[in-house]
């Protein structure tokens, strides 16, 4: 996808992939580049489902995507002092909104595979705020 707004695009299209994978893998050769984003370093992101949840994100989370993502750049490790039966980390935005749980495979694996009756859940019951998003 050469663009955000192609891959905004494809994730909204309702016949789309279940899964998009984003890699960086290499540094740009570009100095003033690497200087503005501070150093960049080799990731991967895979986005499950992306149509479905941009339609969650567009009827539950005020201000839309650009809000959505505004909040995700900034996050700091949570604890919510109760412990949790995954050991997962979590994150917290910093501007309070939303947590974020790094995923262990086998939670990765089974929500991928229950994800089509949850959204049937969330469409047919729409008074229930979803605990994803």
């Amino acid at each position: 996808v050469g663009s955000a707004e192609a891959l905004c695009a494809l994730m909204s299209a309702s016949d789309g992939p279940h899964k998009l994978e984003v890699k960086y893998d290499e540094p740009p050769d570009e100095p003033e580049l690497l200087r503005a984003c501070g150093g960049l370093l080799p990731a991967r992101v895979a986005i499950l489902f992306p149509a479905a949840f941009a339609a969650l994100r567009q009827r539950f989370c005020e201000g839309g995507d650009a809000s959505f993502v505004a909040s995700l750049r900034h996050a700091r490790p949570w604890d919510s002092g109760h412990g949790g039966r995954s050991g997962s980390t979590f994150l917290k935005t910093c501007d309070g909104r939303f947590l974020i749980k790094l995923v262990p495979r086998h939670e990765y694996h089974a929500f991928f595979e229950h994800a089509p009756a949850y959204f049937a859940f969330v469409r047919t019951t729409p008074t229930t705020l979803p605990s994803l998003l």
